[in-house]
């Protein structure tokens, strides 16, 4: 018998918090009702893998062992919970909503008028300094900026893979992705986003598990900073109404003068059209905001995509856009003025309306966006954009259509679509913003050669 391990049978060594049993060749935790005898080790001897795997052989008391023992134990299937214990699955669908559930009612309840929002002052009075570090760093509360908190939404299963519920609106779905939680319709938090400031020196939550901040919360907490009602303006603006193609996580509100406060920006302009109430709170005019933004865009395809965007919300119009951009004096809204005769409410994502600009840009006929073509049996397709008289079509791919049933669905598309005699070009990101002028002139090569096809 090695050292140091002797019979767990002996009176001297009955098991005690800093042993471990070695039990069939598995680690147990003293609890098994299996037959086979114990060896009763101390921690100390066992600290290695080596040590640890030279304690493999075990007397046996109960006769041949059972079939599951002949498993390696590295391949055994995870034993089935104890009847009235929680599946795993479960616990992970429940851990996120206990995490709210370690905060004070009082907190909660004040939360639960406020959008979800509470102010330093308020979280201090309730939590104290140091438990108020404590459930930042838990992700208890979110910080939005300096004195502005938000009790974040959580994930809350429904049968479907589940959705996202404010921690105080229980009605407010919000898309779902594998990593269960995300903001809706708008890309990630920058990575420099973390928890510092008035809470003093608290690690940031990670991003991948940072909970989305539906925007009235967010217009509350603006509120609760400014000590007064506020209008949300620009990319917060577009937000609220359907069309922000920015992915801008910051809050826009107006201001008496224009200031940042962190992830909180005040801007001084004047609105050119009375502001509108869309739900509780109040917003810029639809068609304004539009503008506004488009002006901000890094280059002009990216407003284009912005004023097809917010065509398409069915908020604003071509002539109200028009009569909005006759009136403004802002940056770039020479450019702003070209671009809204171009403006098409039929394209369905951001990356139709660039690859249209490109063809505008390089003096191509214009295109037909989402157009229908009728293939063999009946069958229907949509084409991104298409000229129907030569039968040519572009298409964008983004990464989705390159892996998996998708990819597949999209080969059986492109093969109807040319056996019924259409020309279809595939376009990805990199084509279009890296190679550029290949891009144009295989275009430009397609478009002649069928134009010279009698």
């Amino acid at each position: 018998m090695a050292p140091g391990v002797q019979r767990s049978g002996a009176p001297e060594l009955s098991p005690c918090p800093k042993c471990i049993h070695i039990l069939g060749g598995r680690i147990d935790d003293g609890n098994g009702d299996d037959q086979s005898e114990h060896l009763t080790v101390p921690n100390s001897f066992a600290t290695t893998e080596g040590q640890a795997s030279s304690l493999r052989l075990v007397a046996d008391t109960a006769g041949p062992p059972e079939q599951e023992s002949r498993i390696p134990t590295w391949n055994r299937p995870p034993p089935a919970p104890p009847p009235g214990r929680p599946s795993e699955t479960h616990g992970r669908q429940t851990e996120a909503r206990g995490r709210r559930a370690d905060l004070p009612p009082e907190l909660l309840k004040v939360a639960a008028g406020q959008q979800s929002a509470v102010s330093g002052a308020q979280a201090r009075a309730l939590l104290g300094e140091r438990r108020l570090k404590r459930a930042i760093a838990a992700g208890q509360l979110i910080r939005l900026w300096r004195g502005a908190y938000v009790v974040p939404a959580f994930e809350k299963p429904n049968g479907t893979g589940g959705s996202i519920t404010s921690a105080t609106e229980e009605g407010a779905a919000l898309a779902i992705t594998a990593g269960g939680i995300v903001r809706p319709q708008r890309s990630a938090r920058p990575a420099s986003r973390s928890n510092r400031g008035s809470a003093g020196s608290v690690q940031p939550v990670a991003e991948a598990n940072l909970p989305s901040i539906p925007v009235r919360s967010r217009l509350a907490a603006a509120e609760l900073t400014l000590h007064r009602p506020v209008t949300a303006t620009l990319h917060t603006a577009a937000e609220i109404y359907g069309f922000d193609t920015s992915g801008d996580p910051r809050t826009h509100v107006l201001g008496v003068v224009r200031s940042t406060l962190g992830d909180l920006v005040l801007h001084r302009h004047s609105p050119l059209l009375p502001v509108r109430r869309h739900g509780a709170v109040d917003v810029l005019d639809p068609a304004e905001t539009a503008v506004r933004t488009a002006g901000l865009a890094a280059n002009p395809p990216r407003a284009l995509a912005c004023l097809d965007a917010a065509l398409r919300s069915a908020y604003t119009t071509p002539a109200e856009l028009a009569a909005v951009a006759g009136e403004a004096h802002i940056d770039r809204i020479g450019l702003i003025r070209d671009l809204i005769p171009l403006a098409d409410r039929r394209a369905e994502s951001p990356p139709e309306s660039w690859l249209r600009w490109l063809c505008h840009d390089a003096g191509f006929p214009p295109l037909v966006p989402q157009l229908s073509v009728q293939c063999a049996a009946g069958v229907w397709f949509r084409i991104d954009l298409a000229w129907p008289e030569i039968r040519l079509g572009l298409e964008y791919d983004g990464v989705q259509f390159h892996t998996g049933p998708a990819l597949t669905a999209d080969r059986h598309r492109h093969n109807a679509l040319t056996a019924a005699g259409w020309t279809i070009l595939s376009v990805t990101a990199p084509m279009l913003w890296s190679g550029r002028s290949a891009l144009v002139s295989q275009i430009g090569g397609e478009l002649r050669r069928l134009r010279s096809e009698p």
